[in-house]
Formats: structure tokens, C-alpha cells, sequence
């Protein structure tokens, strides 16, 4: 059955595994060294939330918006495209969610984003660090070479991971996880497809942020 589903699904991924490396080679390559930028920035949005300034919650969201919509045009339009049909829609969602951050979050302040006291806090700021540091290491050693690794601030999968990480440590989240988990499951469905060993770490991580949505008391619609 699952032979069946993954031979049927295969021929909707128009790209084999060697030529998205080559992709995240020559991409990594282009962009470089916004990588250290973006790191910076990512540090920077965790002092923001243990040390709250007047507009921290307004700088954090903006910080995320940014990687949603460098994610969905530097990424998925410009680069993405050259090897992927469904790339245009990918940046779409991105854009669309990077919209959502900049709307509720950074203008209108609706999330804030605080010091984990709960188990979904805690787990969230493993999360992201997770996105920060050892997922770019996690994917660099996966793909055998520091040039192919999906880094924080300019992966899709990075800025989708960071955004769960930081949301599970915000009062307000419910409309802002849906378009990050539908990533989840759409990148580790081609993750699976690639036969590579972030599809089920996607997946699972996707699935456990949901379950501790559903079940912590803290959070506010």
C-alpha cells in the first residue's frame, strides 16, 4: 500500500534529490552571508523575550515575517521554481503567512511572546533552538556538506520550525499555527518522496506542536 502510494506520488515531484542539493549548494552559495544575519536576528528575538523591550513582541513577529517572505520569493519563486512546478503556490503560503505576522503581530500587537513557563513554553524554545543551531547541522552532516544545509532565516523548513518554536511561547497562536503545521506536512511528504531523513523529523515535530496546542490551557484564541 504505501509502495503503491509513494510510486503515485513520485510523479508529481519532478526532481530528483541530486538536483535539489545542487539547488541548496547554489543557493546558499548566492545568498551567503546573510546566513550569519539571520543567525544574528534569531538570537536577537530570544533576548527580546527574556529581556521585553516596549516593542519586542512587535521586532519578534516582524523578525519572523521576514523569514516567511525571504522564504517564500528568494527561496521558493526565485530559486525553487527553476526545479519544482507547485514552487509559485509554496510562495504564496509563505507570503500569506508572513502577511499574517506582520498584520496581527507587528501592527497590531496581538502576540506576545513570553518566557516558557509551561511545558508547551518549554518545549517551543527547544524548538526553535533546534531551528537555530542543530537543524542547519542536522541537514549540513544529512547532506554532506555545510554549503547544503537548510539554515535558520533563509530554509523554509528552518523558518517554519522557528516560527512553531516561538508560537508555542506567545498567549495567542491558534490562526497563526495553520499555515506553519500545513508546511510541515507538505515538506516532509516531499521529504518522503526524496527518501530523506527530515521527513519523518518534519512530521513529527509538526504533530507534537499540534497536540500540545490542543492540550495546553494557557493559550488564548
Amino acid at each position: 500500500m504505501f509502495d503503491a502510494l509513494f510510486l503515485f506520488l513520485s510523479d508529481f515531484l519532478l526532481f530528483t534529490p541530486q538536483s535539489y542539493l545542487r539547488l541548496l549548494n547554489h543557493y546558499n552559495h548566492t545568498i551567503w552571508p546573510f546566513q550569519l544575519v539571520a543567525l544574528l536576528l534569531g538570537i536577537i528575538n530570544l533576548i527580546l523575550i527574556k529581556r521585553p523591550l516596549a516593542y519586542g513582541n512587535r521586532l519578534i513577529s516582524l523578525s519572523l515575517a521576514f523569514n516567511w517572505l525571504w522564504a517564500g520569493i528568494v527561496f521558493h519563486y526565485y530559486h525553487f521554481t527553476g526545479i519544482n512546478w507547485a514552487a509559485p503556490a509554496f510562495a504564496l503560503l509563505f507570503i500569506l503567512q508572513a502577511l499574517l505576522l506582520v498584520i496581527f503581530g507587528a501592527l497590531k500587537n496581538n502576540i506576545s511572546y513570553q518566557p516558557p513557563k509551561t511545558p508547551a513554553g518549554y518545549t517551543g524554545l527547544l524548538i526553535y533552538l533546534f531551528a537555530l543551531v542543530l537543524y542547519p547541522a542536522f541537514t549540513g552532516y544529512l547532506h554532506s556538506g555545510w554549503e547544503k544545509a537548510d539554515y535558520y532565516g533563509s530554509s523554509a523548513d528552518a523558518a517554519c520550525l522557528a516560527t512553531l518554536g516561538l508560537l508555542l511561547m506567545a498567549n495567542r497562536r491558534s490562526y497563526y499555527l495553520i499555515l506553519p503545521l500545513l508546511w510541515c506536512l507538505l515538506s516532509s511528504a516531499m521529504a518522503w518522496l526524496m527518501q530523506s531523513a527530515t521527513a519523518p523529523l518534519l512530521f513529527l515535530l509538526g504533530l507534537l506542536v499540534l497536540m500540545l496546542q490542543v492540550t495546553d490551557k494557557r493559550f488564548v484564541r
